[in-house]
């Protein structure tokens, strides 16, 4: 999830919004793209579907997405540092899971996920600075 160790191996890095998913099988999505960090393109919508390691976006969620190719089958997939804001839901409790220690897991978890992909969102934008910055010397 380090943003500075993933950044030189990613050919894309974009931030997306879920724009449509069907959440049934075959699992289609549409990107609406935000902002790009690294790499460029004319498409603003990306349409990609999730495979045995795709992940599935649900609409209007946030995602900061690494992909080496626009045009892959999965945008989003586990193998790639891709996060979602408040996308990924904790695991299911155990039935003699306590109120109390639901709520503490749930807290937890989402203030987890709020710091990381805020983090790797600050990390991102010095990053794509920087790679700017080295570009324009030349």
């Amino acid at each position: 999830m380090d943003a500075k160790v993933a950044f030189p191996q990613y050919k894309y890095v974009f931030e997306a919004v879920c724009e449509s998913s069907n959440g049934d099988y075959p699992w289609n999505y549409t990107l609406n793209i935000l902002r790009w960090y690294k790499g460029r393109s004319w498409k603003l919508r990306l349409n990609s579907e999730a495979d045995g390691c795709g992940k599935i976006p649900k609409i209007g969620k946030r995602w900061l997405v690494f992909a080496n190719n626009l045009e892959d089958r999965s945008l989003i997939n586990m193998c790639s540092p891709s996060i979602g804001y408040l996308d990924d839901m904790p695991a299911p409790f155990l039935p003699t899971t306590t109120i109390r220690d639901r709520v503490f897991y749930a807290k937890k978890h989402f203030c987890r996920n709020i710091f990381l992909y805020n983090k790797m969102r600050a990390d991102l934008e010095r990053l794509s600075v920087k790679t700017l910055m080295q570009n324009t010397k030349r």
